[in-house]
């Protein structure tokens, strides 16, 4: 079964400035409330593999110490980046975030998530980044310093 669920993230700051920090997942991961290590695996003409740390209180209470590896594609620059990762023994996501021009120096990064395999770590995982998420792009909102 499939999980999806789309994020809209308004950035003050134009897709050249913010582009680069979803497109390096180091970068994004200093600002990912889970993510303790991103250390990059390989690096292709196609794609950038990085091994994930993270860790999070499941349930609020229960720890758990993820570890996987996500690969990063460039589909179209400034427009589309994905990210692809077997999370957790056989639960696949996939991230597309897409980019636009919005009033200003603003950006609309429109993230859709989708997720397959096991319908109750799905389901966790998919309530966990639809928290996570905002945080973090809230963070890497205020790292990028003021629009110039």
């Amino acid at each position: 079964m499939a999980h999806t669920l789309q994020l809209d993230h308004q950035i003050k700051a134009n897709i050249p400035t913010v582009y680069p920090s979803v497109l390096d997942m180091r970068h994004f991961g200093k600002h990912h409330p889970y993510m303790k290590e991103v250390t990059v695996v390989q690096t292709t003409p196609d794609f950038t593999e990085y091994n994930v740390k993270e860790f999070i209180w499941l349930f609020g209470f229960i720890p758990q110490w993820p570890n996987y590896n996500a690969k990063v594609f460039e589909k179209e620059k400034h427009k589309h980046i994905q990210y692809t990762s077997d999370v957790k023994g056989g639960v696949f996501l996939t991230i597309d975030f897409r980019f636009s021009n919005n009033t200003g120096d603003s950006t609309l990064i429109t993230e859709n998530i989708h997720l397959t395999g096991n319908k109750m770590v799905s389901g966790i995982l998919l309530n966990a980044i639809s928290k996570a998420h905002p945080i973090l792009f809230k963070s890497l909102e205020a790292g990028l310093g003021p629009v110039k």
